[in-house]
């Protein structure tokens, strides 16, 4: 908010800019151009050849006041009537900090130390709610003027809210809306529509986190408006900015985006598939290579050959012993004896069981 000129200007040690006398020490300056010219001279030759110890050869800036709109606060002063060649400027504040907790100390802006421009960005120091002092002087070689500040105190609630500027990016099916230099402390609204059906308009809170604003999902081929407003916490809003309109083009290829959906799920089901075969083959074949499978015994793999077995008993030969037979199903006729019921296998006679062990393929196991 802009401020009037300064009404009261201090010296360099803090007092009134008066003399001994109580009278304002102002230069005398001549009817003439050409000695007022001279007297400028004078004294800038003077203030570079002897380094002043007081303040007073140079007039303090005038009309200093704040500009602030949007929470971006620059300090403004107009140069002084009398000046040398070159004067430089620096600008100090004072809030609530510095004031209780420093013991009233002054901060130098840093980046506004002994510069040439008649303005000084604040927006980085001004970051409480406090009323802030500030101040600002003139410097010519060694000489010093006093410290001029503005009418009142600034506080950063008096910022003046403009409308905010905006710009639109559109990609696809949807846009991004970019806020250019808001700052966080400041809330931003944001209505959008369709075009023609500005009674459905909605109006949305957007967080800093949410800058720049993305909105998704938008018609193809229609056209949508939007305008921003924005808010200072405990005050009241902005004015709208400006309407802003914008289309969302036709798609080249109507029904690409489903057929490039589609086989995009082809192509990632048969790589699933594809990855689950070679998982399966890959821990069989890990399996096999921990726990090799070592090959059953001839005498256990019988199971797989289909084996009879078959029980004999002939008392009248010899003393039988319950024997078990294990023949292949080829082997039945050669060792069956014609008219009875089996064969016959004994303890006590060698020669019975020989024609049995001769053909191969059978086993004898006997209870004994």
């Amino acid at each position: 908010m802009s401020r009037g000129p300064a009404t009261g200007e201090e010296g360099a040690d803090g007092g009134t800019g008066r003399d001994g006398t109580g009278q304002d020490m102002e230069p005398r300056v001549m009817p003439n151009g050409w000695s007022r010219f001279l007297l400028l001279q004078v004294l800038c030759s003077a203030s570079h050849a002897t380094p002043a110890t007081g303040a007073g050869l140079l007039h303090p800036p005038s009309d200093v006041s704040v500009d602030s709109v949007n929470m971006k606060h620059r300090l403004t002063w107009r140069p002084p009537e009398v000046s040398c060649a070159t004067v430089s400027y620096s600008v100090q504040f004072q809030g609530e900090f510095e004031l209780r907790i420093l013991n009233g100390s002054w901060e130098e802006v840093q980046a506004c130390q002994r510069i040439g421009a008649c303005v000084c960005d604040l927006s980085d120091h001004l970051a409480s709610d406090s009323d802030y002092e500030l101040r600002v002087r003139a410097e010519c070689g060694g000489a010093v003027s006093r410290w001029a500040r503005p009418a009142m105190p600034f506080n950063r609630k008096q910022t003046r809210l403009a409308p905010p500027a905006l710009s639109i990016h559109t990609t696809g099916s949807s846009a991004q809306v970019h806020f250019p230099d808001l700052p966080p402390a400041l809330h931003l609204f944001l209505t959008h529509w369709q075009r023609g059906d500005e009674l459905r308009a909605s109006t949305v809170w957007v967080s800093v986190e949410e800058r720049p604003f993305l909105l998704s999902q938008l018609q193809e081929g229609a056209t949508y408006c939007l305008r921003a407003q924005i808010q200072l916490p405990g005050s009241n809003r902005s004015a709208s900015s400006d309407t802003h309109c914008f289309s969302i083009a036709d798609s080249q290829f109507p029904g690409l985006e489903a057929s490039i959906v589609c086989v995009a799920t082809l192509v990632t089901m048969a790589l699933l598939g594809g990855l689950l075969w070679c998982v399966s083959r890959v821990g069989r074949s890990l399996v096999h290579s921990c726990y090799p499978q070592e090959p059953l015994p001839a005498a256990l793999d019988c199971i797989q050959h289909h084996v009879v077995l078959r029980l004999v008993v002939h008392p009248q030969q010899c003393e039988t012993h319950n024997a078990v037979l294990l023949l292949w199903p080829a082997q039945l006729h050669t060792h069956s004896s014609p008219g009875k019921t089996g064969t016959e296998c004994c303890r006590c006679s060698a020669e019975c069981c020989a024609p049995l062990l001769s053909g191969g393929g059978g086993a004898i196991l006997t209870e004994g």
